[in-house]
């Protein structure tokens, strides 16, 4: 959940979705990166 200055923020002021969640875990794996749970 957004924290800090967020709420200054529009844009930024929100959950990701899964859909943002996802795209950012491909990332990594295409990057090398071991998700760390």
């Amino acid at each position: 959940r957004p924290e800090h200055k967020a709420k200054e923020y529009p844009e930024i002021n929100r959950r990701i979705t899964k859909e943002e969640f996802d795209e950012a875990v491909n990332f990594a794996e295409e990057l090398g990166l071991d998700l760390v749970e």
